[in-house]
């Protein structure tokens, strides 16, 4: 019976990995095309226009992703989306001032 439940547990705990690990991904630099820096309600945020492989990424990812890793300006970030994203532009944030530079110069360099 212990190794009944055991088993069980370790089914249960091997589930919720899958489930997180299917509502998260990540995008790169090459993911976005431009990028600016913006302020809103006093939070610095940094608007993105997506590339067509971040696109991509956003068409084909799980319709109850949650999460989403940006690594950018050598940091990543992680985000919650609040919103499903629709067309080619994303704002991401907040950041702090010096992040935020980073991660537009980052996507503008290329």
């Amino acid at each position: 019976m212990n190794h009944l439940r055991t088993a069980f547990i370790f089914c249960l705990l091997s589930l919720n990995v899958f489930v997180a690990n299917a509502s998260s991904f990540s995008l790169e630099r090459k993911d976005f095309s431009s990028a600016t820096q913006i302020s809103r309600n006093g939070d610095v945020l940094v608007s993105a226009n997506l590339s067509p492989s971040g696109k991509a990424k956003f068409q084909t990812s799980p319709k109850v992703m949650k999460e989403l890793e940006v690594n950018l300006g050598g940091e990543s970030h992680h985000f919650r989306l609040r919103a499903p994203i629709s067309g080619d532009q994303l704002e991401m944030g907040p950041f702090s001032p010096e992040s935020a530079k980073k991660a537009v110069e980052d996507i503008n360099q290329q």
